[in-house]
């Protein structure tokens, strides 16, 4: 799929149709036969910048790393034909030929890269968002723009203004990969990189409650049916129409020894035949094992071989994880506004919201690559910035987090006035002191971000909505994560099984 957006807003715009694929408006008059996705029309992207050459893609990381070229390894390029995406953007943006642009490497994640182009008689400034080579099996740059275009249009959530995309037709498409062209969004700064200077400052506080008044926006109560799951796509011939399809599940132990379908997609879009299905899918791949193969799980260090575990208490762990979900689904019948579908951010963290430095307003939210629609009960809540969990020392509070599951996306609250973090004899640090002081300070702010957004959506005010919540997140997350997970923690399973 492809996508087009008209430049010149002031321009009449035609609405075309690729490939029974609803993508742009395009200016009258105007309209491009591009190699980003065969648009129709008179005008070939090589009218313009066709003959602008700039720096490759090896050269933009070397100059990034300071490095030369021949120290860029063949393993950190993603294929893209720099000089081919410069076409496309020219085409995009209807630069003049003597336009041309300079490149940037802006960064590189875990799933995508970051590319910045400057033009400087025009001023046009975009960022190209391009999916690495091993996370392209995961990352849908159809749904990730269908997410954000419904984000902005349905939930006025603000975005980086989208001017094209390729994901599904790369035969004419002269980048060679899979792309989003956005603008630059300006004058923004991401709260990650001042977070933990100030703590507790008023500050952070004003950027919790931003936060938290754009994190209501995407919980609003959308038109599909109560527990609903999936992922977003744009409906043929409507660019701004979108269906739900099933969730892909990114099997976590995929590149391990044995070869496993590394994107579980599931076939419904209801969420309790999800969780049925999610089930009965991992618990057959893990009992499908032989004697004889090399097992693929990978079990914590204080189990035995997995080849040693009884089958019995396995499956007794399995049916433990069952009950708890059937337990889950019946609770909600009685709170249907829990169960109303809203999008959900699962990789919610400060990077990927940019912020007014001056009015910490939020201009813009980004990385949709993990939004998918979800029922309200289901949604991920805090920051992952504010989740202090990781257990570090034998405290009680740690064995306290690991009975409770040891999920990091709860962590145990920790209240009272930080303690001193060095000693009086030797200025040592004292063992623990440092994260006592982290808990407790992100325990403040987990309380004040949960009643920001209880100001924003009164059902974060429902007395059993915190509990539903938890096992809801537990549950999901063991679903997805498959196997592996269940057998690390069979003690929580085992405990909350029998109390539901």
């Amino acid at each position: 799929m492809a996508g087009f957006e008209n430049p010149d807003d002031t321009v009449p715009t035609t609405r075309l149709s690729v490939d029974n694929v609803a993508i742009t408006d395009l200016p009258a008059g105007k309209h491009r036969d591009g190699v980003q996705c065969k648009f129709r029309g008179p005008v070939s992207t090589l009218e313009f910048c066709a003959d602008c050459q700039i720096q490759s893609e090896t050269e933009l990381i070397a100059a990034t790393r300071s490095c030369s070229v021949t120290d860029v390894s063949p393993t950190a390029l993603t294929g893209l034909d720099v000089n081919g995406l410069v076409r496309i953007a020219a085409a995009v943006l209807q630069v003049a030929t003597a336009d041309i642009p300079t490149g940037e490497l802006l960064r590189t994640g875990g799933f995508n890269r970051i590319y910045r182009l400057q033009y400087p008689l025009s001023g046009h400034d975009i960022i190209v968002r391009i999916p690495l080579p091993q996370s392209r099996q995961f990352v849908s740059v159809s749904t990730t723009v269908a997410s954000m275009l419904f984000a902005q249009t349905h939930l006025g959530i603000p975005i980086p203004r989208i001017l094209a995309w390729n994901h599904d037709d790369l035969s004419d498409n002269e980048a060679r990969l899979p792309y989003i062209l956005m603008e630059f969004v300006t004058e923004t700064f991401e709260a990650w990189s001042t977070w933990h200077k100030d703590s507790g400052s008023e500050r952070h506080c004003r950027i919790l409650a931003a936060l938290a008044k754009t994190h209501a926006l995407f919980l609003r109560p959308l038109k599909w049916k109560s527990l609903s799951i999936g992922e977003l796509l744009l409906q043929p011939e409507a660019n701004d129409s979108h269906a739900l399809r099933p969730i892909r599940s990114r099997v976590e132990s995929a590149d391990h020894t044995r070869l496993k379908v590394p994107v579980y997609t599931a076939n419904s879009t209801d969420l309790p035949d999800v969780w049925l299905e999610l089930w009965n899918y991992h618990l057959s791949q893990c009992l499908q094992y032989k004697s004889e193969e090399t097992v693929d799980l990978h079990w914590n260090s204080i189990s035995p071989h997995p080849q040693l575990v009884p089958r019995a208490d396995f499956l007794e762990v399995a049916d433990g994880l069952r009950t708890i979900f059937t337990a889950v689904l019946k609770a909600l019948d009685l709170y249907p506004n829990l169960c109303q579908p809203c999008l959900a951010r699962n990789d919610y963290a400060f990077r990927n919201v940019l912020l007014d430095p001056d009015t910490l307003d939020v201009k813009a939210c980004i990385d949709f690559d993990d939004v998918q629609v979800m029922p309200f009960i289901l949604s991920p809540i805090f920051p992952k910035d504010i989740l202090t969990s990781d257990p570090i020392s034998d405290t009680e509070m740690d064995k306290r987090f690991v009975a409770d599951g040891g999920f990091v996306e709860f962590p145990l609250d920790e209240y009272g006035p930080p303690s001193v973090l060095y000693s009086d004899e030797n200025g040592d640090i004292i063992d623990g002191v440092g994260e006592s002081n982290q808990r407790i300070q992100d325990t403040a702010y987990r309380t004040a971000y949960f009643h920001a957004l209880a100001e924003e959506d009164e059902r974060f005010r429902t007395d059993e909505w915190w509990p539903l919540h938890k096992d809801a997140r537990k549950v999901h997350t063991l679903l997805t994560g498959g196997v592996e997970d269940w057998w690390v923690k069979r003690e929580w399973l085992r405990t909350r099984a029998g109390e539901v």
